[in-house]
């Protein structure tokens, strides 16, 4: 029985990791496939003859990315440190996104709070409504 450990890239849900168990544990010669979703890696238990590469083909088929753990302890460092920068750089993204829309949420709520309060008219016009709403 040999174990082999894969790093999987594009999984975002439990439901994910649990399309990922299910597909490694499809595939002949496998006997148990662990995968993490926090971690982002899949430890996988063959019995058979499966190769790395078949294991990643098949995740890579299902529409996630995948890529084989080396036990040479700096060469996956460096792997490791690239994906921490990558989920980092992804995080800063969304912050920004984020703050995007609540700038433009401010103004249109504000804007629009008289009339949904039944105590007056929107202080900001439709048009400006909409453009604000649409940047949303």
């Amino acid at each position: 029985m040999t174990q082999i450990a894969l790093d999987i890239s594009g999984m975002t849900c439990a439901a994910c990791s649990t399309r990922v168990g299910k597909v490694l544990s499809r595939i002949e010669g496998v006997s148990d496939a662990e995968v993490n979703l926090a971690l982002e890696r899949a430890n996988i238990q063959i019995d058979g003859d499966v190769t790395p590469a078949q294991l990643i083909a098949a995740i890579e088929k299902a529409g996630y990315g995948a890529t084989l753990r080396t036990s040479d302890s700096a060469v996956q460092r460096k792997a490791d440190e690239a994906h921490e920068a990558a989920r980092r750089a992804h995080e800063r993204q969304t912050l920004l996104r984020f703050m995007l829309a609540a700038l433009l949420t401010v103004p249109l709520v504000v804007g629009t709070l008289p009339m949904m309060l039944g105590i007056g008219h929107a202080w900001i016009g439709a048009w400006t409504q909409l453009l604000l709403a649409a940047g949303v």
